[in-house]
């Protein structure tokens, strides 16, 4: 699922490709046949069929993920409810002209009611894609980082898709030294560094074999009291999780007290002694 909004973003660029060249053709005075034209145009609906449908299926299974990232959970909201307006105002003409033509105007005989027809038709088909995959995203969250039972279910289905979207728009890797005051590099105390490195076959070690949650956090937060800047992936690495379930415990921690988010995704370990 991790290249799925990736290649919906390619698919999204090149819908319009077949159009552009007949265009441009056309203004160079070239003429295609009629038969690779249709082809063309076949393929360039098509396309924009499968990028506006799967396109916001997607975007709903990462609102339904437990990531932090306002702007960026805002923006995709944003993003989805405004593919719900590009769905309506598309395909209500359509589905207008075809009722009139079809014995179903006999039961809706207003125009206002053909149009509201239309326009819940399509809305419910994208609304039911959208539960689908919501469902789909939180049925297969894994056990150890299920939602709160007690969570609502605006806040399941407003978590952001922060992480997703920043594995494309940002680097994949964050550095795992932060700099102090004379601009030095504070390496990690030998333990976190152990822990960090990978493991040959001569040495076994506990990253063979899979931590239990407790132990898992506990690795977090040595990891976060060393850099806040650390990636889901890397320390997914480190604890033997997924990144999902890595972004799971995060939220739990935050939860308890124990860790705090910022704004721009950096994760603070506070004391509890203090």
């Amino acid at each position: 699922m991790q290249r799925i909004g990736l290649w919906l973003a390619i698919a999204a660029l090149l819908v319009n490709g077949p159009r552009f060249v007949i265009i441009f053709l056309e203004v160079d005075n070239l003429h295609l046949p009629i038969w690779l034209e249709g082809s063309l145009l076949a393929i360039t609906g098509i396309a924009t069929g499968l990028v506006l449908t799967g396109g916001g299926a997607f975007a709903a299974h990462v609102l339904a993920q437990r990531v932090y990232g306002g702007k960026v959970r805002a923006f995709l909201l944003l993003c989805w409810v405004l593919l719900l307006v590009f769905a309506v105002v598309l395909l209500a003409p359509m589905m207008v002209a075809a009722i009139r033509s079809s014995e179903l105007a006999n039961v809706l005989v207003s125009g206002k009611m053909q149009w509201l027809w239309a326009i819940m038709s399509i809305v419910a088909v994208e609304v039911l894609a959208a539960a689908a995959m919501a469902a789909h995203a939180l049925l297969n969250a894994d056990e150890r980082g299920a939602e709160e039972p007690n969570d609502g279910m605006f806040q399941i289905l407003t978590r952001a898709a922060a992480k997703r979207l920043e594995s494309v728009i940002l680097p994949s890797e964050r550095p795992l030294h932060l700099k102090d005051h004379s601009n030095e590099p504070i390496q990690p105390d030998a333990s976190i560094k152990h822990d960090l490195e990978p493991k040959t076959d001569a040495q076994p070690s506990v990253a063979q074999q899979r931590l239990s949650k407790s132990e898992a956090l506990s690795e977090m937060i040595k990891m976060y009291q060393v850099t806040s800047t650390a990636s889901l992936r890397t320390v997914g690495q480190a604890i033997q999780r997924s990144p999902q379930t890595v972004s799971n415990y995060l939220a739990e921690l935050e939860r308890t007290g124990r860790v705090r988010v910022n704004e721009a995704g950096d994760v603070e370990v506070i004391n509890e002694n203090g």
